[in-house]
């Protein structure tokens, strides 16, 4: 069947070319691990100019605030679900309707940990709650490596804000709550009573769970908004300890966004005021690795970090150059080389998915345009000639979507081949499926079926042991086995609104 590609007017990010520079680079060691401060105090310096952008923020009071001992761990709350659920052997923390959940596996039910609005979701748009969640919903959650903490942000206030008084024009302005979870007690505290955001604030929880990094509009008052002038979003750093106090460290035009953390856990880079930007704990101020500044156009470039290889100095990121799209790259820390990924490109879809392979190569896979081929790549990077560079590469199909791309430990290669019939894009023949390979010379091994996507934005989120995978789209979960049994459709017991899995190996 045809691609079919309807252009969008307010989409995503669009494919360009990048030119590479001829000017050596120049070279940066890696961060040294810090020595932290005590866990509740942030190291921040106050005389310095990012610290003192905007007044150290005096929090408003709210029904819940941190006690000088740990609150006493909590029961979950809500309703539990025990029945008519698979085995996965490990548990899985989500949000679903508004709630955050946690699907345990000992006892085998789904607890309900913080009820979101119990207003029933519409039914004549039930995914709308996905991108608008109501009042009282949880919105995002982030989790640590080792799976023991988790924070969450909730919806506890909507405004509508006049914005444009010349046109009566208004804009929802959300007031957010911002909480640490100790998983393993269920012990739970606010770290954040109130931040401002004109959307669901970015988080990010370092892979030790010992700082959280929180992007918003700011915790005090609301904003004074003018249609005319963006709003400045401040990036706050607050230690997970009891009685930790939210420090600014940076401000962005718009919000600072796509904050990810080092291995080490040393140090995270976001998108910041003027490019690719790190902060260091043990430093007193961000560093700006790249410029966004573009030689030639009115615009700013945009960097979205989004994985570290093994290694810790490979980072991958989305990257745009122009107005619209963008493709993927990687960027080389020691040497400042911002390498793009060929054919990575992304503007309404099918578009290429990759991940980082245990020996910091990238496992790649996109669907041909000319040929309509799910195609399978091994990519390396090539710093002395600051590139990409093609290994290998397999055909995985014909006229199916590929998706879902993973390499464990012992080299074996997962990926999902899908069916897709959306509202972007349509491409479908053959059954969907879930596969592995234990090399690009072997041929493919069907571990189970799996639905046909209704979105261009299907996701497989597998098990760290590969034993199983979520299978989600536009809200939807099933539950995928890869030892043969049947996968299973869990909206019964999650409904329809079902995001943000994190496995909890």
């Amino acid at each position: 069947m045809k691609i079919k590609l309807l252009l969008l007017s307010a989409i995503f990010l669009l494919l360009f070319a990048v030119a590479c520079t001829e000017t050596e680079p120049s070279s940066t060691a890696l961060p040294d691990a810090p020595t932290l401060p005590p866990a509740n105090v942030v190291a921040v310096d106050p005389t310095d100019a990012v610290a003192t952008l905007v007044p150290t923020p005096t929090l408003l009071p709210t029904a819940v605030t941190p006690t000088e001992e740990p609150p006493t761990a909590v029961p979950p709350i809500g309703p539990v679900v025990t029945t008519g659920l698979p085995t996965a052997n490990a548990d899985l923390l989500f949000i679903a309707d508004g709630s955050l959940k946690r699907w345990r596996q000992s006892p085998l039910q789904i607890e309900t940990l913080i009820v979101g609005n119990t207003a029933a979701t519409p039914t004549e748009d039930p995914v709308s709650r996905l991108y608008n969640p109501l009042v009282g919903d949880v919105s995002t959650l982030s989790v640590s490596d080792d799976g023991q903490h988790a924070a969450i942000t909730q919806v506890i206030n909507k405004t509508d804000v006049v914005i444009d008084a010349d046109n009566s024009y208004t804009q929802p302005v959300f007031s957010y709550e911002i909480s640490y979870i100790n998983l393993a007690s269920n012990e739970q505290r606010v770290i954040m009573p109130v931040l401002q955001g004109m959307r669901s604030p970015e988080i990010s929880l370092s892979r030790d769970g010992s700082y959280l990094v929180v992007s918003g509009l700011g915790v005090g008052e609301m904003p004074d908004f003018n249609s005319q002038q963006e709003q400045m979003g401040q990036l706050y750093l607050v230690s997970t300890a009891v009685n930790s106090t939210p420090q600014i460290i940076d401000q962005c035009q718009g919000l600072c966004t796509g904050m990810v953390w080092h291995n080490d856990n040393n140090f995270f880079v976001y998108d910041g005021q003027d490019g690719l930007t790190m902060y260091n704990l043990s430093a007193s101020t961000p560093e700006l690795l790249l410029s966004n500044k573009n030689d030639d156009l009115p615009f700013d470039k945009h960097y979205g970090p989004i994985s570290w290889a093994a290694n810790g100095r490979y980072l991958l990121l989305w990257y745009s150059a122009y107005i619209e799209g963008s493709e993927r790259a990687i960027f080389d820390i020691p040497t400042k080389q911002l390498m793009v990924v060929p054919d990575s490109g992304a503007y309404i879809g099918p578009f290429a998915h990759m991940t980082w392979m245990t020996d910091d190569r990238l496992f790649f896979v996109d669907l041909s345009y000319e040929t309509e081929q799910a195609m399978g790549k091994t990519l390396r990077v090539d710093v002395d000639n600051s590139q990409i560079v093609l290994d290998e590469q397999t055909v995985l199909g014909q006229s199916l979507y590929p998706v879902g791309p993973k390499h464990w430990d012992n080299g074996h290669f997962g990926y999902a081949l899908v069916s897709v019939n959306s509202d972007m894009f349509g491409i479908g023949n053959g059954d969907s499926a879930l596969y592995q390979r234990i090399s690009f010379n072997e041929d493919a091994e069907q571990l189970n079926s799996l639905p046909n996507a209704v979105s261009s934005n299907p996701q497989i989120i597998w098990r760290t042991d590969g034993s199983g995978a979520i299978f989600s789209d536009s809200g939807s979960m099933w539950y995928v086995p890869t030892n043969g049994e049947t996968m299973v459709d869990m909206q019964t017991a999650v409904g329809l609104t079902a995001h943000s899995f994190y496995w909890l190996d």
